[in-house]
């Protein structure tokens, strides 16, 4: 590293800036959604990004090697995401291609008692997942809507009502340039879905906007829920 850009340390930076990582996420009582990263400085997160992006590859494996196994976890789960996303600012898919390529993950709560129905991330793996509370999905309870073309994500939350949770997979939404009253069906092959570690389906399930593929579970107060998904364009073949 030379020119002074960088910290001198640039190894004991990484690694403070992953501890940091996790003490934050140890705290996320008053954090919905975003991941801890989101909340940190854009000036660090660019420092952080060009310190990697700098290293040469035995300094990437000395980075790698001084990392302790919880350590590793968060730059597995940021710290790629944060190269990725530079690049994507730079590049990105072109708009075009997103809907061959997105997920389209609905996530409804219905509360079964007196509390209302509302429940908050504690963890969304792609840090370029678009995460949203439309009006029109809180009528019947509580709902997000995620959009995501990582190829997987894994999501963590916790209801403050007990009920029943329904994900619903299925693509983005398109209108016809033409005949706006029409959706176009853009299919996405979703390959996996587990909830709480336990496998709901591991083989293809086209899907699109108007025919999603719904999975309903219970969970309980305070509960930590897991999901874990994966998807592939669609194959029509």
């Amino acid at each position: 590293m030379t020119g002074g850009v960088f910290p001198a340390n640039a190894l004991g930076y990484l690694i403070n800036f992953m501890e940091s990582l996790r003490f934050l996420e140890e705290r996320r009582e008053n954090i919905q959604y975003d991941s801890a990263l989101g909340f940190l400085p854009r000036a660090s997160k660019n420092m952080v990004m060009q310190t990697y992006l700098a290293l040469n590859e035995a300094q990437k494996k000395e980075f790698a090697d001084m990392l302790t196994p919880d350590q590793r976890f968060y730059f597995d789960t940021f710290g790629e995401d944060m190269i990725r996303l530079k690049l994507a600012a730079q590049v990105g898919p072109p708009k075009d291609f997103l809907p061959f390529i997105t997920a389209r993950v609905d996530i409804l709560l219905i509360s079964n008692g007196a509390s209302a129905a509302y429940f908050q991330f504690t963890h969304v793996s792609d840090l370029g997942c678009k995460v949203s509370k439309p009006e029109w999905f809180q009528k019947a309870g509580c709902g997000y809507v995620l959009h995501s073309y990582a190829g997987k994500l894994a999501l963590c939350f916790v209801p403050q009502a007990g009920g029943q949770i329904t994900l619903y997979l299925r693509g983005m939404y398109i209108r016809d340039p033409v005949e706006e009253s029409v959706r176009v069906p853009y299919w996405i092959d979703y390959t996996s879905l587990h909830v709480n570690g336990n496998a709901v389906f591991s083989s293809p399930q086209p899907a699109w906007h108007d025919k999603p593929y719904r999975h309903s579970f219970d969970v309980s107060e305070g509960e930590e829920v897991s999901v874990r998904i994966t998807w592939l364009p669609h194959r029509s073949d």
